[in-house]
């Protein structure tokens, strides 16, 4: 698996720019996740590491990577 940083990746940040660039994503960072990271970090840890398996694994990132991000900011954030 890479070891490349999500933030130099410009691929993944085509995908999430967007959702990262909302207020209520940026409030994650608010809220403590297992004790040692902000959940928004936490979120982009989980996001980040699925994109690597999935480009590992040859699937289509863009077409499943919306849609698991989407459910993961809504369900910590209520909406």
């Amino acid at each position: 698996m890479s070891h490349q940083k999500w933030s130099d990746d410009q691929e993944y940040l085509s995908y999430v720019q967007d959702l990262l660039d909302q207020p209520a994503v940026q409030k994650l960072a608010n809220y403590t996740q297992h004790h040692h990271s902000t959940r928004l970090d936490h979120s982009i840890s989980v996001s980040y590491r699925s994109y690597l398996l999935g480009k590992k694994w040859h699937l289509n990132v863009r077409a499943w990577h919306e849609p698991v991000c989407c459910t993961t900011c809504s369900t910590t954030t209520g909406g």
